[in-house]
């Protein structure tokens, strides 16, 4: 019997160490199993982090893009206002009614004038002021002729 045990306690270890030969292999797998699993973990977790971000771009520009034609429509009323605020006298027609009832050669002593002359000859920005009644009308002699 003892021969027989010792038949049996050979094959026995010789087939433990294979076992934990196997063992390590398997633990070894295991751990680039591991490794491999995790690095995919973080290749997806930088598409879906490229992904959000890209979304997050999106909506970022869509923000952009309604505060752009909000800031639009604020101009735009903005300058509604304003020419609400506006005489809405047609000046045109009032102008052209004004020319047709002046008189043949009104104004025009105002073209003889040294204080005409100087100011039509400056060599820098001035304004000319007029006294008295009716400047419009002498605006507009000087406007048509």
């Amino acid at each position: 019997m003892k021969l027989f045990w010792k038949d049996f306690a050979g094959e026995f270890e010789g087939s433990l160490n294979k076992f934990r030969n196997h063992i390590k292999s398997v633990e070894k797998e295991v751990g680039t199993a591991s490794l491999i699993e995790c690095s995919d973990e973080r290749a997806l977790a930088r598409v879906d982090r490229a992904e959000r971000d890209k979304a997050d771009q999106g909506e970022l520009l869509n923000m952009l893009s309604i505060e752009a034609t909000q800031i639009d429509v604020l101009k735009v009323a903005e300058r509604d206002l304003i020419l609400s605020k506006l005489s809405p006298i047609g000046y045109i027609d009032k102008h052209l009614r004004a020319r047709r009832k002046r008189h043949p050669g009104s104004g025009s002593w105002l073209r003889k004038t040294v204080e005409y002359k100087d100011w039509v000859l400056a060599d820098r920005s001035a304004g000319l002021w007029c006294y008295g009644i009716r400047k419009s009308e002498l605006l507009r002699f000087l406007k048509n002729d």
